[in-house]
């Protein structure tokens, strides 16, 4: 009776096992290095960005369905840098903010969520205006806010080295005509990642979790729209970890 009960027990702790590493690798977006030369220069023609999309639709949450505006976006790496590419559509292209971590979020913006340690609640946050204006912080979460548990955002901290450049089709802070959409590229530094120890620097075979977002502010909308790549129950609660995509460096 012992040896079947202990049987059992080690099945059942078998599949919790089994579980958390398939939340963790399970449906991983693949993460391809870069093959081919990439440019910052804000167009995304390069041969580096060539079959690296890695969201096409982003939505406003769940309930809410697709946003007015979509975005397309590209993720590749080497082992220095993390390089991300966005193409925003958009008819009204707004950015007036000037100074680094100023609160562009409340504008035309491109966001980077990532948590490179899925064992940890530590998240490092990229903003990006189409004035090539950053906002970049570390913030501290709980699993779910609605626990209490009290969110951090330490926006004094900045990336070392992070580049971005931005590409126009339309004119800035103009509504009297329609634009067609802007696109940014970034490369970032992967030893940023390495703040405090906080999560391994990326290589292949490592998992992070990640999400991009975009705030947009339209003359043509009638309140600003907030969407990502995934579809979250609640847009901005990034605390809920369950919810994200994870991304497997290949």
């Amino acid at each position: 009776m012992k040896n079947k009960l202990f049987a059992v027990w080690f099945l059942f702790l078998a599949g919790i096992l089994y579980s958390a590493g398939e939340e963790a690798t399970g449906n991983a977006v693949l993460l391809k290095k870069k093959n081919g030369n990439i440019k910052i220069d804000g167009r995304l023609d390069d041969a580096g960005w060539r079959g690296r999309m890695t969201a096409d639709k982003f939505y406003k949450s769940k309930k809410l369905g697709l946003p007015k505006y979509q975005t397309e976006v590209y993720v590749t790496w080497d082992d220095e840098n993390l390089y991300v590419g966005a193409k925003l559509y958009d008819e009204d292209i707004v950015a007036n903010y000037v100074l680094r971590d100023e609160p562009i979020y409340n504008e035309d913006v491109f966001e980077i969520f990532i948590r490179p340690d899925l064992t940890k609640n530590f998240i490092f946050e990229f903003e990006f205006s189409p004035t090539r204006v950053i906002f970049d912080a570390l913030d501290k979460r709980g699993p779910d806010n609605s626990s209490g548990y009290k969110v951090v955002t330490k926006k004094a901290w900045n990336a070392e080295g992070i580049e971005c450049a931005v590409h126009m089709e339309g004119t800035l802070n103009d509504w009297s005509d329609k634009d067609k959409y802007w696109s940014v590229e970034i490369k970032l530094p992967l030893k940023n990642m390495a703040y405090r120890k906080i999560s391994p620097i990326a290589r292949k075979g490592a998992v992070w979790g990640m999400v991009f977002a975009r705030c947009e502010s339209s003359w043509y909308l009638k309140a600003a729209e907030y969407s990502a790549s995934v579809a979250l129950d609640q847009y901005g609660v990034w605390e809920h970890y369950t919810e994200w995509k994870s991304f497997k460096f290949e």
